[in-house]
Formats: structure tokens, sequence, C-alpha cells
């Protein structure tokens, strides 16, 4: 029994982490700049203390993959539909990332607690 919590905590924390960045990267292809500048009023630019680095870890954790892919979009493309269409593709290979780490981590985890 015991094991069996063990091996789905850790799926569902993987599962979270890997579906906060989805949904945030998806929030940002459909708000685009508006949602990116929310997110960074909570990041430190240059963190002094204990409290804003775990802030800016907190905020990283959650939209992490989505501003540093609207970011790069915006350095790399001028067009704003190109934008998009990066970003969306930088979602979609986050996903299929996701998918592959979350089912090697599982298949991992059962192999070693089963």
């Amino acid at each position: 029994m015991d094991q069996y919590f063990i091996v789905e905590a850790i799926r569902y924390v993987v599962l979270a982490a890997i579906g906060i960045q989805v949904a945030t990267s998806l929030v940002t292809v459909l708000l685009g700049s508006v949602i990116i500048e929310y997110n960074e009023w909570g990041i430190y630019p240059e963190p002094s203390n204990f409290l804003e680095k775990g802030q800016n870890l907190f905020m990283y954790g959650f939209a992490g993959f989505a501003i540093y892919s609207y970011r790069k979009a915006e350095q790399e493309f001028s067009n704003w539909l190109v934008r998009k269409a990066a970003h969306l593709l930088a979602l979609i290979a986050l996903s299929i990332v996701g998918v592959i780490v979350y089912y090697a981590t599982y298949g991992t985890l059962k192999f070693i607690f089963y």
C-alpha cells in the first residue's frame, strides 16, 4: 500500500508540474504580452533576499517556459503571426516532451516499486 502511494504521489506531482507549464503556455498563446507582463510583475530582476528569490522560483515554476519561449519568439521574429506560430510550436514541443517525461518517470517508478 505504501509503495503504491509513493508512486501515485510522484506521478501526480510530475503531472501537475507539466500541466501547469502547458496551461500557462496555452494562456500565453491566447493572451500574449498581457499575461507575460502580468507574470513579470511578480518577478524581481535582481532578488536581494530569500523571500524575493523564493517568489522568483515560484513564478518561474508556474510560468517559466511560457515567458522564455514568448521572449525568444519576440526576439527572433518581428511578425505577430509568426511569433504566435513559433510559440504554439514550442507549446506542442513542450507537450510532447512532457508526455515522454511523464511516461518515462511513471514506467521507471513502476519498475522500481512493483
